[in-house]
């Protein structure tokens, strides 16, 4: 697992391209909160990478829910190696671009002509698409940094949702080159130009600062303003209050930890 936290990384890329002053906002917040979900994905990130590396069985984990979603999880993984012709990888790698930029991915692997880029999600909610992964390009941006990028990119997102029928465990994206680097231009420039540039947006859900953000707050009160009769907003109206209260939510959850210190 990571043994270090960087200030930028690619679980917040897509929250840093979109507002890039969220990392200059969060003094004080008290950080991100655990939960029992992200612990359980956290054990089963472990047991994929015990697994991967020879460490383990997967006849060896013990619960019978974690065992099923890694088995989801390497019959997945086997397909893509299959399919691309995978000819070697690397565990939990971790890449940096400074003392700032950095992260680690779960796996680098390479074929003939290729690096694949995987990660494992275990969250059970919210399928995640590889298309368009805002974390998979910065994990391949600080490899390509440290040369270790070879020909095409892949990016591979394998999320075994054992409950939902017909799901598909492996979403794969052969990434564009001009997507590429587009994105390592807009990521770069983001960082250099972070500060008091704050937009609220679909990107605030889970960052820490979020209940405290005078960006978002202004947000709410704009809403407030707007009609709700207008047939032809009705569908910005109503992505707009599904970010809000997911964010007022975060304020409440915010509001009882703070009064129960």
């Amino acid at each position: 697992m990571p043994t270090k936290h960087f200030k930028y990384g690619g679980s917040t890329a897509a929250r840093t391209l979109g507002c890039p002053d969220w990392v200059n906002q969060i003094s004080g917040t008290g950080g991100s909160k655990t939960s029992v979900f992200a612990e359980r994905g956290t054990l089963q990130h472990d047991y994929m990478e015990n697994i991967l590396n020879g460490d383990m069985e997967l006849a060896e984990i013990p619960d019978d829910e974690d065992r099923e979603r890694c088995q989801w999880a390497l019959d997945a993984w086997d397909d893509l190696c299959k399919t691309y012709g995978v000819a070697d990888y690397v565990t939990e790698q971790e890449f940096s671009m400074g003392d700032e930029i950095g992260g680690t991915a779960d796996v680098v692997a390479w074929t003939a002509d290729r690096t694949l880029i995987v990660d494992w999600k275990f969250g059970q909610g919210i399928q995640v698409e590889a298309v368009g992964s805002a974390q998979g390009m910065f994990y391949a941006m600080c490899a390509a940094y440290e040369g270790q990028v070879k020909g095409a990119l892949t990016i591979a997102i394998i999320q075994p949702i054992t409950s939902r029928a017909g799901h598909n465990t492996l979403s794969v994206w052969d990434v564009p080159a001009d997507v590429f680097e587009l994105f390592k231009r807009s990521l770069s420039t983001a960082i250099a130009n972070a500060q008091n540039t704050l937009n609220a947006g679909s990107h605030c859900q889970y960052c820490p600062a979020a209940p405290t953000c005078t960006e978002k707050s202004g947000q709410a009160h704009a809403a407030l303003l707007m009609s709700t009769d207008t047939a032809d907003t009705l569908g910005e109206n109503m992505t707009l209050a599904m970010e809000l209260q997911k964010w007022i939510n975060e304020v409440k959850t915010k509001t009882h930890e703070q009064l129960e210190i």
